[in-house]
């Protein structure tokens, strides 16, 4: 199984603390985000594929072809097009299936481990356990994916669950069109809320997720990885 790790943006947000950085590559108690999310994977992962852009030599020339002993591959997303942009560059590496993460987001490898249990997956936490961090609604019953409120996306059914930015997609995926979410980008949970229609897609509720947006967040991340 192969993992996919989105790490090709600049975030803007994060000036200056990106100016000569990519966000990613940001340290959070003596280790950076793609640290933290490599240490999560689960056991079944056996390649990586890091999808990097803005500062992109940074990133190859830290982690190099491998990561104790897990081969890393490097696609480039030279239009940032969004996350469904970013992962239509990878179809021909996902034989079966893959496990999705944001490049700048902080996982539990427990729950990544649960969210590698199915095939087509969407991993979720209750908005009240979230603290500050807003983004999309996920929609589910009887824990089935029924549809995102997100920007040109609503379902007219409000909910609790918000989507943290992993997942798990088969190869099922790539036979749906990309769903646009603006003029140029296009969403991967928006795609996969279409896939949703036509075959199971599990909700998988993490524990906890780390969401890096902002300098504040980092503090924030100390604060919640200190032992």
């Amino acid at each position: 199984m192969i993992a996919i790790i989105l790490a090709a943006g600049r975030g803007t947000r994060m000036a200056p603390l990106t100016d000569d950085l990519p966000k990613p590559m940001l340290i959070v108690l003596g280790k950076n985000i793609i640290e933290w999310k490599l240490e999560a994977l689960p056991k079944e992962v056996n390649e990586i594929i890091m999808i990097i852009g803005y500062k992109k030599e940074i990133i190859e020339n830290y982690f190099g072809n491998s990561w104790r002993g897990i081969s890393i591959k490097y696609v480039e997303q030279e239009k940032l097009n969004g996350t469904g942009g970013a992962i239509a560059l990878c179809e021909e590496h996902v034989k079966d299936k893959a496990l999705v993460l944001m490049g700048d987001d902080i996982y539990n490898k427990e729950d990544l481990e649960k969210l590698c249990n199915y095939n087509n997956a969407i991993l979720v936490l209750d908005e009240g356990e979230a603290g500050f961090v807003k983004k999309a609604q996920v929609i589910e019953k009887d824990g089935l994916l029924l549809g995102l409120n997100e920007g040109q996306s609503q379902t007219g059914i409000k909910s609790s669950l918000i989507n943290t930015g992993a997942y798990v997609i088969s190869r099922e995926y790539f036979k749906y069109p990309l769903v646009n979410v603006s003029e140029t980008e296009f969403g991967l949970p928006n795609t996969l809320a279409q896939v949703a229609k036509d075959i199971p897609v599990n909700v998988v509720k993490a524990n906890w997720w780390i969401q890096i947006t902002t300098p504040d967040c980092v503090e924030r991340a100390k604060k919640l990885l200190l032992p």
